[in-house]
């Protein structure tokens, strides 16, 4: 088994064992031969996926699992493998399972963006959507894709709270390979004990009970289409990130109520109203969610509030849920890639709301438009800053408490409240489509 990640001199020919024969590659600068699986996962670090030369050393000796990072991430390293460390502590806590000493690495591989990983699915022929954080068992590899590679993302000092997740329960995957007993467990329950692994979260935008609520609409939906299923089925027509939140929920039930090596067994019969009661009951009719879309990191001690989209996407955070009309003032920075756009969406329980748009070249500007329908106004060729240091944005209403004035950069801007289109009071969302943005105070 080849275990060591030197990249051979130039035109040095590698010759890689693999289970089904020997595998000959001779590496040139072109890196335009068809690799096997471990000869691409071998030169990753100097391919796209990382963009370096030469990868930092790796500060444990022999770590449960080897860490490859992008060169402009490299200072996230010490964070990222105390968090691989703690979930290594956290699964052997548990003391259900035995270890079986394989003797054979697991990797987990950071690419720098989607484009990288994408070219790298492609390289090795893998299934799946290279946008999301997915291990490999047979090969007993991870990636987890960055979000972009923008300069908010790699300003941070360690990772996103969502992406630090994705790299935990990632990282949970692979040691469970190696522990006997977990060979047969269900899907439900792999899935949950690796988001139960993923670390807690205290931020006030993580809703709780947002997955119940989804819950409980799909079981109501499947009783007025008069269909039936078990748990595990109406689960999987929940949003991405509230059926982890119900599988990790179920996990830890399970544990807890049974401590043999398989404590799923104790949930095998269990349908959606069991679930329900034994964590609640029915839950409230309808929960706003206050964030939609990944990459998020709450505001700390240490830095600012971050949004950053996957290509394409849109990432909202709620920031006012009943703002009352006081001076309220914010600095936001866009990000230099994708075509970035992003700002603030301020509604009321009128018919309108006004939209806050920047974008990456330092334009913006702020207008009305329906709620129910994006209007693709232009922001005009107003230059608000060079870019780099963020425009200030400022809403307030006006003495009369008659009129709401936004002011984005030196535009000032006034919308008459009226019964019908702006009524407060307002809650105040930021938005990033297909970028990265940073607000702070």
């Amino acid at each position: 088994m080849f275990t060591a990640w030197h990249l051979p001199s130039v035109d040095q020919e590698v010759v890689l064992p693999r289970k089904l024969g020997v595998v000959t590659i001779l590496i040139d600068k072109n890196y335009g031969q068809r690799l096997g699986k471990l000869g691409v996962l071998l030169l990753l670090v100097f391919g796209a996926c990382a963009k370096t030369v030469v990868p930092e050393p790796p500060t444990r000796s022999n770590p449960a699992i080897e860490l490859r990072l992008p060169a402009r991430y490299q200072h996230w390293r010490a964070s990222i493998e105390q968090a691989l460390d703690e979930t290594e502590q956290e699964l052997a806590a548990l003391g259900r399972w035995s270890h079986r000493e394989s003797g054979l690495r697991r990797h987990l591989v950071i690419c720098v963006d989607v484009d990288a990983a994408t070219r790298l699915y492609g390289q090795l022929g893998l299934g799946g959507d290279p946008k999301v954080a997915r291990t490999f068992p047979n090969d007993r590899f991870a990636i987890v894709p960055l979000a972009r590679d923008d300069r908010l993302l790699a300003e941070r000092k360690i990772p996103p709270l969502t992406l630090m997740r994705s790299i935990r329960h990632e990282a949970a995957h692979l040691l469970c390979l190696d522990l006997l007993g977990l060979e047969d467990a269900p899907l439900w329950f792999l899935e949950g004990l690796a988001e139960s692994l993923a670390g807690k979260r205290t931020d006030r935008w993580f809703q709780p009970e947002l997955w119940r609520v989804g819950l409980a609409k799909q079981v109501e939906q499947m009783n007025q289409e008069g269909s039936e299923a078990d748990l595990p089925f109406i689960l999987r027509r929940l949003p991405a990130e509230l059926m982890l939140e119900a599988r990790s929920q179920m996990a830890f039930l399970a544990l807890h109520a049974d401590s043999s090596g398989e404590p799923w067994e104790v949930l095998s019969n269990w349908t959606s109203f069991d679930l329900l009661a034994a964590t609640g009951g029915l839950p409230v009719a309808f929960l706003e969610p206050v964030l939609r879309g990944r990459e998020f990191d709450p505001p700390s001690d240490a830095a600012p509030m971050l949004l950053c989209s996957y290509p394409g996407q849109v990432v909202t955070a709620l920031l006012e849920g009943s703002w009352d009309g006081h001076y309220w003032e914010r600095n936001i920075r866009i990000g230099a890639s994708g075509n970035t756009e992003g700002g603030l969406l301020i509604s009321g329980s009128g018919r309108d709301r006004i939209r806050v748009r920047l974008n990456r070249f330092g334009g913006g500007g702020s207008y009305a438009e329906p709620k129910y329908r994006t209007w693709s106004l232009p922001v005009g060729n107003q230059r608000l800053s060079p870019g780099t240091e963020g425009v200030m944005v400022n809403i307030r209403l006006d003495d009369s408490n008659e009129v709401l004035e936004v002011i984005v950069g030196k535009e000032l801007k006034k919308y008459p409240l009226d019964l019908e289109n702006l009524v407060p009071p307002f809650k105040v969302e930021v938005w990033v489509a297909d970028g990265a943005l940073q607000i702070s105070k």
